[in-house]
């Protein structure tokens, strides 16, 4: 099984604990995930490079360099370029109004391109996530509902069906269950319009500093067993893969990490690379 790469994991698994969070992405969650010190000094992390290393000796580069740019601490962009050409594989554009994330504009190649739009209630929750394709047409729509230790996410897709009777079926809809403000348990269900093939359930654990330490993701209708991934912290307090054998960091002037290197325990080596650009004083 190939293991993920860093922002794949913090991707996945950097949660922010509150039910707000499973409906609103956080734009800060990589670079907070990776160790930013002081980011409120910082214009850009650019040129963010991943390579794998193997115990044989071979290296297999990600080939993708990731930009993120920052206003005030806060990211207001990021972007992916291939590094042989420099040709953009996605760029995501935050904006936000009174602290409350309103609109991504995203641009994935050769997927899709357009932006969604972000609904609040009274109460600065989020109710409704629309989803727009590049000329304006609305192609999807989220719904979520709160309870007292849940939050379900409801996903729509407009029904195509020649004899359609409704405009919009239900297509899926994950239920996240809360404890003690900590995300413990993620269940996704197909529904009528569904895309999915397969319900799907994600356990998390975490240790007494309620930091992730595991994850347990079963598929209904699948012969595969359960996978379990299991995290463990290192020196600096950050993430990575359990089973490293020690993590060797290589910082700038200001305490941020420009190169680090995770060593396994069985020989392999992960490499990030990145630099970064702060404000003018």
């Amino acid at each position: 099984m190939l293991k993920p790469t860093p922002l794949t994991l913090l991707a996945l698994t950097a949660l922010v604990s509150s039910a707000v969070a499973q409906c609103v992405p956080n734009p800060n969650q990589d670079l907070e995930s990776a160790g930013l010190v002081e980011p409120q000094f910082v214009k850009r992390v650019y040129d963010y490079q991943f390579t794998t290393k193997s115990a044989a000796g071979p290296a297999f580069p990600s080939g993708i360099a990731t930009q993120w740019e920052l206003s005030g601490g806060k990211v207001v962009s990021r972007k992916g370029s291939f590094l042989d050409t420099g040709e953009e594989t996605g760029k995501w554009t935050y904006i936000t109004q009174n602290n409350l994330l309103k609109k991504v504009y995203f641009r994935e190649l050769g997927i899709r391109e357009g932006h969604d739009q972000y609904l609040y209630n009274q109460s600065q929750q989020p109710v409704r996530i629309n989803r727009y394709s590049k000329s304006g047409t609305l192609t999807e729509y989220s719904t979520c509902e709160y309870s007292k230790n849940t939050v379900a996410l409801t996903r729509y897709l407009p029904d195509t069906k020649a004899t359609a009777k409704k405009p919009w079926l239900p297509d899926s809809k994950t239920v996240f269950t809360l404890q003690n403000n900590l995300l413990v348990q993620q269940s996704t269900t197909p529904l009528e319009g569904t895309s999915l093939q397969n319900a799907s359930t994600v356990q998390y654990r975490y240790d007494d500093q309620k930091r992730l330490v595991e994850t347990i993701t079963t598929l209904s209708q699948s012969e595969e067993p359960p996978q379990t991934v299991r995290y463990a912290y290192d020196q600096e307090g950050l993430q990575h893969l359990a089973g490293f054998e020690k993590v060797e960091y290589t910082k700038d002037a200001r305490g941020n990490w420009i190169s680090r290197t995770v060593f396994m325990a069985d020989g392999t080596q992960l490499l990030e690379t990145r630099k970064i650009e702060y404000v003018k004083p």
